[in-house]
C-alpha cells in the first residue's frame, strides 16, 4: 500500500502541485495568487516564493523541458514564465472570456480551457494562439442562470484597471449570462495527439484531436453513468491504445476506465474496461479515487449548504464556474 514519507503545510489553499523535471523541488500554486517552492528532501523549510498574480490562481502546470511555468488565472489570463528564475516573464496567452480551468503543456504546444466552454492550442515560444475550439453544443445547464444584475451594465473603467472593480468585471462576475457549460478538467494522451475534455453537467467527455498542422477537431465521445467527474487522466502505456481513467466520486464504482479506439475514419469510439487488475498503478489510482469517494460521500459537512456530499461537491464548482452564481444564491463575493 501506500505511504506518506513526507508532508508539509501551507498557509492557503493549494490549486495545483507540479514537480521539477530534476525531481527535487515541488512547486505549488496557492488560490491567493501566490506561487511557491520546497526542496522535496526538506519539505518542513520554508517555501521559496516565486511569482504572484493579482487575482487567484486556478492551474499551473510545468513545460516538458521544465524550463517554463505557465499559471492561469480568474482574469481569463495564463502567463508563461522562465523557470527557475520566475522574474522573467515571457509572454501572456490571452483569448478566453471566462476564467482559466485547465493548461497542459506538450513539446512546444500549449492547451487551455475555460469557464467559456473554448479550447484553444498555443505555441509555447510565444504565446501565439494557433486554433481554439468552442463547445457550444455542450450539455446545457440543469439550472437557469440568472439575468444580468444591473452591476453588469457599468461601462468599463480603465482607471479602475488592477482594482477589486477591475478584477471583479474581468472574472465574470459582472458579466451577462453565459450559456455554455464550463470546462472542468481535461487530460492529453501525447502519443496519438487525443484530448478529452470534461464539461460541467455533462454525462458526455469530449474527445478532441491535435492535427499535425495544430487543428482541434472533435472526433467523438465517452458516455459517463454520472455528471460530475472528479478528474481525468490517460494510464502510461505508449505501445497500447489509448487507456483513459475517469474519478467518479459519486458511482458505486469509484474507477472508471476506457480504451480509446481510432477507426478508419477518423472516429474514435470508447469500449469500457474491467479494472480489477492487481497492477501497482492501478492499485495506486484506486486507492485516490476511494479517498476522494469518501471525503464527498461519507463526510456531508453541516452548515448553510448542507445536503449530501454531491451536493455540496456541485455547489462549490458552480461558485467559482457559473457567473452570477453568488449573487442568485446571497454568496458574499
Amino acid at each position: 500500500g501506500m505511504k506518506i514519507v513526507s508532508q508539509t503545510v501551507t498557509d492557503k489553499k493549494v490549486v495545483a502541485l507540479a514537480v521539477d523535471k530534476q525531481c527535487e523541488h515541488a512547486v505549488f500554486a496557492e488560490k491567493s495568487g501566490e506561487v511557491f517552492s520546497k526542496p522535496l528532501s526538506a519539505l518542513e523549510t520554508p517555501s521559496k516564493h516565486l511569482l504572484g498574480h493579482i487575482s487567484s490562481l486556478t492551474c499551473m502546470v510545468l513545460s516538458e523541458d521544465g524550463t517554463r511555468i505557465l499559471t492561469g488565472d480568474r482574469d481569463e489570463k495564463i502567463r508563461i514564465s522562465h523557470y527557475p528564475h520566475t522574474f522573467d516573464m515571457l509572454s501572456v496567452c490571452l483569448a478566453h472570456t471566462e476564467l482559466i480551468t485547465c493548461v497542459e503543456t506538450f513539446g512546444d504546444r500549449v492547451l487551455s480551457a475555460g469557464a467559456d466552454a473554448m479550447v484553444c492550442l498555443w505555441r509555447l515560444e510565444d504565446a501565439k494562439l494557433l486554433d481554439s475550439h468552442t463547445l457550444s453544443d455542450a450539455a446545457t445547464t440543469d439550472k437557469p442562470i440568472p439575468e444580468a444584475s444591473s452591476e453588469e451594465s457599468k461601462a468599463w473603467d480603465y482607471k479602475a484597471a488592477g482594482t477589486a472593480q477591475a478584477t471583479a468585471t474581468v472574472s465574470g462576475r459582472f458579466r451577462g449570462k453565459n450559456e455554455a457549460a464550463p470546462v472542468a478538467a481535461m487530460a492529453l494522451h501525447r502519443a496519438s495527439k487525443l484530448l478529452v475534455v470534461a464539461v460541467e453537467r455533462s454525462t458526455e467527455l469530449r474527445v478532441i484531436r491535435i492535427s499535425d498542422d495544430d487543428k482541434l477537431q472533435v472526433v467523438g465521445s465517452v458516455s459517463l453513468p454520472d455528471k460530475f467527474p472528479l478528474g481525468v487522466g490517460f494510464l502510461d502505456k505508449p505501445d497500447d491504445a489509448p487507456v483513459l481513467v475517469v474519478a467518479a466520486p459519486f458511482q458505486e464504482e469509484s474507477l472508471l476506465a476506457f480504451s480509446l479506439s481510432t477507426g478508419a475514419d477518423g472516429a474514435v469510439t470508447a469500449t469500457r474496461l474491467d479494472l480489477s487488475s492487481e497492477e501497482a498503478h492501478i492499485k495506486a489510482i484506486r486507492a485516490i479515487a476511494d479517498c476522494a469517494k469518501q471525503d464527498f460521500l461519507s463526510n456531508p459537512q453541516a452548515g448553510e449548504e448542507g445536503g449530501t456530499g454531491q451536493q455540496q461537491y456541485v455547489q462549490k464548482r458552480r461558485r467559482h464556474t457559473e457567473p452570477g452564481w453568488k449573487e442568485l444564491h446571497g454568496k458574499k463575493a
